[in-house]
């Protein structure tokens, strides 16, 4: 919800689990959000392409979606992937060209949050 407090005029949150959903819900409401956060399955998701993409989930699903979030993102939009073991990113990285390059931009413990941006060129 972070991305709405600095100024994001709409975040779309997707999600395959209804209960993550709810929760979603529950804390847009909570934070005087729920207006500007659009809570979905991926399913239910219009159209779009976005400027910033964040993903919390494992890193064998981050390679699965490796040819799938990039298309979500603007040409020069930002995405940012945490729930990554650090063992386990030099693959979730190489998943993701030819599209972006991603690096680790943090640590903390054995987990990583790898970041990039999408070709201009869209690829």
């Amino acid at each position: 919800m972070a991305a709405a407090r600095l100024g994001a005029r709409r975040v779309w949150a997707m999600d395959n689990d209804s209960h993550a959903l709810a929760a979603t819900r529950v804390n847009a409401t909570a934070n005087d959000l729920g207006t500007r956060v659009e809570v979905r399955e991926p399913q239910d998701l219009p159209p779009l392409t976005v400027d910033l993409l964040v993903s919390n989930i494992l890193a064998n699903t981050l390679s699965e979606l490796a040819e799938t979030l990039p298309l979500l993102l603007e040409p020069g939009g930002r995405l940012a992937l945490s729930g990554i073991l650090t063992e386990q990113s030099p693959a979730v990285a190489a998943s993701f060209p030819p599209w972006c390059a991603l690096r680790p931009v943090a640590r903390r413990d054995d987990w990583v949050l790898l970041a990039g941006t999408r070709y201009a060129n869209g690829a």
